[in-house]
C-alpha cells in the first residue's frame, strides 16, 4: 500500500523539469545502464549523510544533446510512495534483488542478482559515487554448489 506522506524528491536531487530531456524509445531505453523495470537506489551524498531511497525505473531520457557531455536521466517511481521523480544517472545504483548481467575475465556475460551495493566516495568527498556490488550468480550449474557470490564487482 503506497504511503500517503508527501515526499520531497528535490532533497534527493530530482530534476525540476523534464522539458529539456528527450525520452528514449523502448529499443534504446532497454540498452541503458538502468533499463526500465530496474530496481535502483537513489543516492544523495554530502559531507554529513548518505541518503538512500529505493525505486523502480519507469523511463529513460537523454539529456541536452547540444551539451559537450551527454547524460542519461531516469524517471523513477519511489517504492512504497505514490511519487515519481527524474534523476541523473550518477544518482543511481542497483538495489538489492535487482537482476543484472556482468562480465568476468572470460568476457562471457554472467547472470546474477545484486545482494548489496557498497558506495565509496571518490577522493574522500562528494564528487561522486564509485559503486561496487556483491552479486549472487544465478543459475548455478553444479547442483552441489548452493550459490556463488562475487564481491567488489564494479559498475562500468
Amino acid at each position: 500500500q503506497p504511503s500517503t506522506k508527501t515526499m520531497n524528491l528535490s532533497d534527493l536531487g530530482a530534476v525540476a523539469s523534464e522539458d529539456s530531456l528527450a525520452p528514449l524509445p523502448a529499443v534504446h531505453a532497454n540498452k541503458a545502464p538502468f533499463p526500465p523495470g530496474s530496481l535502483v537506489w537513489i543516492n544523495k551524498v554530502d559531507d554529513e549523510v548518505h541518503l538512500v531511497c529505493e525505486g523502480q525505473v519507469v523511463a529513460v531520457f537523454l539529456g541536452d544533446v547540444f551539451s559537450a557531455e551527454i547524460k542519461l536521466f531516469y524517471k523513477v517511481r519511489v517504492l512504497g510512495h505514490d511519487v515519481v521523480g527524474t534523476f541523473e544517472q550518477s544518482k543511481l545504483t542497483f538495489a538489492p534483488k535487482c537482476p543484472v548481467y556482468f562480465f568476468e575475465e572470460d568476457r562471457e556475460a554472467k547472470k546474477g542478482e545484486v545482494l548489496q551495493c557498497t558506495s565509496s566516495l571518490s577522493q574522500g568527498n562528494a564528487i561522486g559515487l564509485k559503486p561496487t556490488y556483491s552479486i549472487m550468480l544465478v543459475p548455478v550449474v553444479e547442483p552441489s554448489i548452493l550459490r556463488i557470490v562475487k564481491h567488489n564487482v564494479l559498475q562500468e
